[in-house]
């Protein structure tokens, strides 16, 4: 048996990959789109609760461990079995699992995401004090040597280096494939059951990056299309309680979108969705991004977030400056 720990999707695609090779894999996930897809999909999992651990809450790491123990012996890995992390940075749940795993069964990692850089913590932040909690917590109760990491603009978190994976005997997964050439060959093989549509809109989470009222006046005009469009929702976009959108022509939330391409027969369309990078790739459809169709509070991002998909791409993706330009994308197929 496989087990992939899957935090996230690039974490399933990972596990779809070693599926797609043939072998037998159960998820480790407390992902709940993860869990949706997997029960779906007649996927085994194993799931839990996740639980974020602060200087406020740090008492809740002993009911965690509690938890972590009875996933371990769900799982009862044996001498053959193999496991798999997927990421190195934020899931000291993953950490605790590998470190006991690795007693018995034989641990790959594979790096997914990009890599961060240390956090080096000045003695006047918070985090030198309450981080320094949560870290002791961690190493006392768990077994853990984390170190903190950043991540831009965002608050620290902690991690695991080098030294973790040398000391449990983790090794990197190593087909002659990088990770963008793994998730490329499952999306384009990939078959999908839920009908095939001439364009796929890929929904985008700009809260605070566009100006006040700009999605609503774009989404009005697009709405208006009379095009044959399936919409594939993220997950921060449906309703506070979580429920599934039901508007027509919805893919599930909690299915990958780049499982989706192989159901388009010809655009796939978004503002800015990094999806359009490997969309952009397969060569037999129009990708689009309607990012110029709307006005961002900050326009020199805009500009560099623009950059960035020309040359993630490769030049592939097309930029309609106005709606009726985008009207007449529409119209063609990318033969023309």
């Amino acid at each position: 048996m496989n087990y992939i720990f899957c935090g996230g999707y690039k974490g399933l695609l990972f596990a779809l990959y070693i599926k797609k090779l043939g072998k037998e894999i159960t998820i480790i996930t407390s992902n709940k789109d993860t869990i949706k897809y997997c029960r779906a999909e007649n996927i085994k999992f194993i799931s839990f609760k996740r639980r974020r651990i602060s200087p406020k809450s740090v008492y809740k790491i002993f009911s965690f461990k509690k938890r972590l123990d009875e996933v371990l012996k769900e799982i009862n890995i044996q001498k053959d079995d193999c496991f798999f992390m997927t990421g190195l940075f934020k899931s000291y749940d993953f950490f605790y699992l590998a470190k006991n795993l690795s007693k018995i069964g034989k641990g790959y990692y594979k790096i997914t995401g990009g890599v961060m850089k240390k956090y080096k913590s000045p003695w006047y932040k918070p985090i030198f004090v309450g981080g320094g909690i949560v870290r002791i917590a961690m190493k006392f109760v768990l077994g853990l040597d984390m170190i903190y990491y950043r991540a831009e603009e965002k608050a620290p978190f902690l991690g695991i280096n080098q030294d973790f994976l040398k000391k449990y005997n983790i090794k990197e997964y190593e087909p002659n494939k990088s990770s963008k050439e793994m998730f490329f060959e499952l999306t384009k093989e990939h078959k999908i059951r839920y009908g095939n549509h001439d364009n796929l809109f890929i929904d985008d989470d700009l809260l605070g990056i566009t100006k006040t009222g700009e999605m609503e006046k774009f989404y009005e005009v697009f709405n208006k299309l009379s095009y044959d469009v399936a919409i594939k929702r993220k997950p921060l976009a449906r309703g506070a309680k979580g429920e599934e959108d039901e508007e027509k022509n919805a893919f599930p939330v909690y299915v990958p979108v780049e499982l989706l391409f192989n159901s388009v027969n010809k655009n796939v369309i978004s503002i800015c969705s990094t999806a359009l990078i490997p969309a952009s790739q397969l060569g037999n459809l129009n990708v689009i991004s309607l990012i110029n169709l709307v006005e961002w509070n900050d326009e020199a991002y805009k500009k560099q977030y623009i950059k960035y998909l020309e040359k993630e791409s490769k030049n592939k993706i097309l930029f309609p400056k106005s709606f009726e330009e985008f009207e007449k994308l529409l119209k063609t197929t990318k033969d023309g």
